[in-house]
Order: structure tokens, then sequence, then C-alpha cells
């Protein structure tokens, strides 16, 4: 298995509802800074996957991944998550774009000569020591 990286950094904002077990919201110091609107350098980190080198020897071109990555990233620069469409009815967590970020990757990635091209793993992070990764 081959496997590729590409990453792009971006600046948003987001807040999250934080629930209790019984659905109340959380109101505890510990959960409030997460609930207020703040921001981060969001860096985003797409793993992509073939069985075997296509004819010119890439798993996937690094400059059509980045610009593909870059796309789907690009509504969401210097934004509220919170206010976009894709986080309408989920808290933009660093978990909730890793999953959307695979989706989108998977939908517009090509493998016409059927390599297995895949998706492998999306990782955001939030902070250089804070990151979640989804692996479909």
């Amino acid at each position: 298995m081959f496997e590729i990286i590409v990453e792009q950094t971006i600046s948003a904002a987001h807040r999250l509802v934080i629930r209790t077990a019984s659905g109340a919201l959380a109101t505890d110091e510990p959960n409030a800074p997460a609930q207020r609107i703040h921001g981060h350098n969001w860096r985003i980190r797409a793993a992509l996957t073939a069985r075997r080198l296509d004819r010119n020897g890439m798993v996937y071109d690094f400059g059509l991944a980045e610009d593909a990555l870059a796309a789907i990233l690009a509504p969401f620069r210097h934004r509220d998550l919170a206010a976009l469409p894709p986080f309408a009815e989920i808290n933009p967590t660093a978990e909730v774009l890793a999953q959307h970020v695979t989706s989108e990757l998977s939908r517009v990635l090509r493998d016409p000569e059927g390599r297995g091209l895949r998706v492998a793993w999306v990782e955001v992070s939030e902070t250089p020591t804070c990151r979640a990764r989804y692996t479909p």
C-alpha cells in the first residue's frame, strides 16, 4: 500500500453546545470556554492510499490533492463553522470536521485505473497538541 499526505491550514472559529447526560446545557466552568465562540488555526491533513501506483508512479498528483483539499476548506476560512450548513445540526468539532472533509474528498477523487485509491484518514488539529482523526 502506498500513501501520500497533503495538508492545509485555515483560520476559523467555532462554538460548541455541550449537554449533560440529562440533555441540559452544561454550565460548569470546564465546558464554558468551548461554548463561547473561539478561534483556531486548524491544521487539516489528509492521507490518500492506493494498492499500486499510477502509470506516472504516483498515488495521486500532490497538486490535485492539495487543490481538492483547499477547495473543500475554502468556505470555512475566517468563518464561524457553527453558522455554516454542514454544521447546522451538529457541533462543529474537530471530529465532525474530519469526517466532513473525508466525505467530500472521497467524492471528488477519481481512480480511472482502478488502483483502490481512497482517503485513508483525515486528521484535524485545533492546536499543536489536540487533534482528531477520522478513518472511514
